[in-house]
């Protein structure tokens, strides 16, 4: 199990790492050039959209 204390994770005092997750999920959102839906692929799907979309 992982410390978000020594990690080095930036927060806010007090702030669940839930609440850190769904505040930056907005920002890498609005900053991603692609974004792929992973959920319930194989690595080699995912691996090959991501080939795709970067015209690999």
């Amino acid at each position: 199990m992982w410390n978000m204390e020594t990690r080095g994770v930036a927060q806010e005092p007090g702030q669940r790492f839930c609440d850190l997750y769904e505040e930056r999920q907005v920002l890498y959102r609005k900053y991603a050039d692609i974004i792929i839906d992973c959920n319930n692929m194989p690595q080699l799907d995912i691996s090959m959209m991501i080939r795709e979309q970067l015209k690999l």
